[in-house]
Formats: structure tokens, sequence, C-alpha cells
């Protein structure tokens, strides 16, 4: 199985940001963690806010956010446009623990 995990942008319009070239710390954390349980998983790691993210070109079967509150208009709406493609999709993290 091939797993995308993505840390949205920040913004209602998914605004990149200018911060540091790395990926945040709980995608590898979730990746490693991933691997440990399910050592054949193909894993991806985008950060948004980085990487310009499109949904029509996802080949993952199972993709997964990690949602800060700022974070979540953008989420919601590419994970409706994946859930329209047929993709499963995971939404995590303090936003969706805090508001489910």
């Amino acid at each position: 199985m091939k797993i995308l995990f993505i840390s949205p942008p920040f913004g209602e319009k998914g605004q990149m940001s200018k911060g540091l070239p790395i990926a945040p710390p709980v995608l590898e954390y979730l990746a490693g963690l991933t691997w440990k349980v399910w050592p054949d998983a193909e894993i991806e790691l985008l950060d948004a806010n980085k990487e310009h993210f499109y949904p029509e070109q996802v080949d993952a079967d199972l993709v997964c956010f990690t949602v800060l509150t700022p974070q979540a208009p953008w989420t919601y709406r590419m994970a409706d446009k994946l859930r329209a493609m047929g993709k499963q999709v995971v939404l995590g993290g303090i936003h969706v623990t805090a508001l489910p």
C-alpha cells in the first residue's frame, strides 16, 4: 500500500510558507512508526508549505494529513477532492482532536 503523509499549508487559501526548508518532524515520526508496524508500506512525505499539492496527481492509496487549525480550511477542501477521487483520507493532529 502507498501512503502519503501531508503537512498542509497555512491560511484559508493555502499560502506557502517562507520558513525553514524542512518537513515538520511529525511527518517523519508518523512515517517511522508506520514502517515499524508495516515494513512493506511505500511512504511519501509532502510539506505543502514548500511544494505545491495537486490532488489529481496523487497515486497513494491512503492520504494522511496532520492539521493545525489555520490549516483546516485548505485541508478540508483537499480531503473532499481526494475522497471524490476514491482515495482513503485520514485527518489527525491538534485541530481534528480538539474539534472533531
